[in-house]
């Protein structure tokens, strides 16, 4: 059963879950901040293997994170630029 569903603003890439995030985080991080352009980023935290791409798949942007080091990866529409999920190396 489908949980929750979404997808880019162009329609390309279409994402659906089949159960609840196991946390809402609010970050204020710069990171955050920037991704936004907001003062904030609300992130739902799902288990990888819950969260499934329904049609294209996302590009994916790597850079590393200020604080650990450890690469993030920010998936998004190659279409629309559209920021879809983010995950990390750790």
């Amino acid at each position: 059963m489908t949980a929750h569903q979404g997808g880019c603003l162009c329609g390309a890439v279409r994402y659906e879950t089949d159960g609840n995030p196991l946390w809402v985080t609010v970050c204020y991080c710069n990171f955050c901040q920037k991704s936004t352009g907001s003062d904030h980023m609300v992130e739902p935290v799902f288990d990888i293997g819950r969260l499934r791409f329904t049609s294209a798949r996302p590009a994916r942007f790597t850079l590393p994170s200020a604080g650990s080091g450890q690469d993030v990866h920010i998936h998004h529409c190659a279409a629309c630029g559209t920021k879809l999920a983010l995950s990390f190396a750790r």
